[in-house]
This record gives structure tokens, C-alpha cells and sequence, in this order.
């Protein structure tokens, strides 16, 4: 495409997907935003919200973390009342891996991890039952509530002239010949300069009907979700086969596995056994109740990185799709924004392009 992008179409008003329409709108762009749901989208609800640049990335990835670590809060600086706070992280164990392995990796890239002993751990969260004589602390990581965030940002997107369409399924891409020129809803017709796919596990079959396939992985993942509770906990704390956190509003999330997992029972058995775990892990946990179950597929290409940019072969299309959403959210939308706007591609990204995998598209 020639020029500059004047009409944006974004598809899928979760944190990503709302993070590119904030940016958009920002840079002056006029932009519509379409989910076949409701605001804040199907992935990000059921997010665990941690955001973070460890769990054995090479060094690309990491690179990209790291600087999405910053743009948080850069995006907290802009927006009022964003809910990320920069909560820091206990790690008694993380699993699969060693953890002094871990921290001389991440050391030697000049990651804010440390050593501390059961004392210091004691005084930062004195309502865990049990401590080992040393973990390592982060406290530059922090959490977000994805879901609220989405929300937040696309309320200022459309208070700023955004169109907003949910319960609207987009039906096709429209392409003619090495171009897409805008979305069939069920409703309507949309012709745009750019088409944004943000669309989380939804978007190989969007991508589809345009001759585009998207090698992608859709792990579950089940989180707990507790009624609010007075304080029990003030970061994140990952321990062996269980994470959680406490939310602003009080209730507690909590997980077993970040690459998916947790669900080969039914929900309702999984959950239990998070809770009774939860419960032994907490002092004052006693009368904690489960309110709500929750299943997030995580839409994690065949390699496990992001896909970011644009399909070789075919102009008017840009995709964003990718686990670690929460994290990469605002330097995704930031970078984006700069590629469309400016037309140069951030360095971070190159190693995140469509053209790793054969998924050129064919020629209608």
C-alpha cells in the first residue's frame, strides 16, 4: 500500500486488539473495532495477567518483553486509572525449571531478579504458610487486568470517534489479487485502508478466507477465580504447580500451568484441587470460596513467538497473534501504529514476522 492508512479496521476488542485501536486513534487514524463478542474479548478475561520477560525466552524474546515491561508503564503515565500496578514476583520454584540456572541466565542480561532468604520473603508476604531457606524476587514485574484494560482503552477510543461493533462476526477478509481491502460481517460490508487481526484463536479462521493459513496452538489453560477477600497476598507467587495473585477488587486468580494445563478433569474438579492447594499455601485462606472456573485458549503459533506484521506477498493485512498478550500488549499496539503510520518496521520485531512460517498467500 501507497501512502498513509486513513481507515483502520481492528478484529478482536481484547487487550491486544484494543491496544492497536488506542494507538490508531492516537496517531489520528480513523478506526473500527469489531468483536464477535462483547468488549475486553474471549482471551483476555480468562488471563492469568502476569507481565514479565522470564520463562526461558531466547534473547529476541526476551529483548521484546523487556521493553513491553517498560511501555506499561509508559501506557500508565497516559491513561488514568489503568489497572497494572508494578506488584513484583516471589518465586519459590518456577516449573520446568532450575532456578539458580535461571537467574544466572537472566543475571547476565541484566534482569532485576535476586536472591532472598525465608526472613526477607516473610516480611513481604507474612501470610505464606511455608518458605523455602531461599527464592528469587522480581521487582520490576508487574500485573494488569487484562480484560479491564481492553475496556478502558476502547471506551477511549470510542469517546475519540472510534466506531465500536460487538455481538458482530466478521465472516470474510475481502481480497482482490495481492491486496485486502476491509471485512464481511454478518451485517455489512467494511472497506478499510488496513486490516488489523487481533482475534486470538479466532483468527486462523478469519485469516482462511483469504487463502492465508496460520500454523497456531491453542493450549487451555484454567484459573480459579475466589469472592473478594481482605488482603492475603501483595504480588504474584509462583510455587510448584501453582500460581496466583490477588486482584484490586480482592478475590484471588490462581493457575497450575502457563503453558496450558489444568483441565483434564472437569473444571469444577480441577478447581478444588487449585483451591485446597491455594488454601494450604495461605494463612486466614480458611473460608476463601471458589466463585467462577475459567478456560483460556492461548493462541501460540507453532513456534511459540508472536506473529506481528504483515502476510508476505499481500498488502492491507496485519496480524497480531500471540501468547503473552498481556504483556506484549502495549509495545505491540506502540510498534504497530509506528508501521502503519510511518511505514518502517521496529527493529524488535524482525524476529517476529509472518515470514518464518510457509504462509504466503495464495493468489485468488
Amino acid at each position: 500500500m501507497s501512502g498513509r492508512a486513513e481507515h483502520v479496521v481492528v478484529v478482536g476488542a481484547g487487550i491486544i486488539g484494543a491496544s492497536i485501536a488506542w494507538h490508531l486513534v492516537r496517531a489520528g487514524l480513523r478506526v473500527t473495532i469489531i468483536d464477535a463478542q462483547d468488549i475486553g474479548g474471549v482471551a483476555s478475561p480468562c488471563s492469568f495477567g502476569w507481565i514479565n520477560a522470564t520463562y526461558g525466552n531466547p534473547r529476541p524474546y526476551y529483548d521484546l518483553r523487556c521493553r513491553s515491561m517498560e511501555e506499561w508503564e509508559r501506557l500508565a503515565s497516559e491513561v488514568d486509572g489503568l489497572p497494572y500496578r508494578k506488584s513484583g514476583t516471589l518465586y519459590l520454584d518456577f516449573e520446568r525449571f532450575d532456578l539458580d540456572a535461571f537467574f544466572a541466565r537472566h543475571a547476565a542480561w541484566g534482569y532485576g531478579l535476586r536472591w532472598i532468604d525465608s526472613d526477607e520473603a516473610r516480611a513481604l508476604e507474612p501470610n505464606l504458610s511455608s518458605l523455602p531457606e531461599r527464592m528469587l524476587f522480581s521487582e520490576s514485574e508487574g500485573v494488569a487486568e487484562a480484560a479491564e484494560t481492553a475496556r478502558l482503552l476502547i471506551r477511549t477510543c470510542g469517546a475519540e470517534g472510534a466506531e465500536i461493533l460487538t455481538r458482530t462476526k466478521v465472516r470474510n477478509l475481502i481480497r482482490h489479487g495481492s491486496r485486502v481491502s476491509g471485512v464481511l460481517t454478518e451485517n455489512a460490508e467494511i472497506l478499510a485502508d488496513e486490516v488489523f487481526m487481533a482475534a486470538g484463536a479466532e483468527t486462523p479462521e478469519i485469516a482462511s478466507t483469504a487463502g492465508i493459513y496460520i500454523p497456531l496452538r491453542t493450549p487451555p489453560g484454567l484459573l480459579i477465580h475466589t469472592r473478594p477477600h481482605a488482603p492475603l497476598v501483595n504480588r504474584t507467587i509462583l510455587t510448584t504447580g501453582l500460581h496466583f495473585r490477588q486482584q484490586r477488587d480482592g478475590a484471588i486468580i490462581a493457575g497450575a500451568d502457563f503453558g496450558g494445563g489444568g483441565t483434564n478433569d472437569e473444571p469444577a474438579v480441577s478447581g478444588a484441587r487449585l483451591l485446597k492447594l491455594l488454601q494450604a499455601g495461605l494463612r486466614g485462606a480458611e473460608d476463601l470460596a471458589v466463585v467462577r472456573t475459567t478456560t483460556g485458549f492461548r493462541p501460540t503459533p507453532e513456534d511459540g513467538f508472536p506473529v506481528i506484521g504483515r502476510v508476505p506477498g499481500l498488502d492491507g493485512l496485519y496480524l497480531a497473534v500471540m501468547h503473552s498478550g498481556v504483556t506484549l500488549a502495549p509495545t505491540v499496539g506502540l510498534f504497530a501504529a509506528q508501521e502503519i503510520v510511518e511505514r518502517q518496521r521496529p527493529d524488535l520485531l524482525r524476529p517476529f514476522g509472518a515470514d518464518r512460517f510457509e504462509m504466503r498467500a495464495a493468489t485468488n
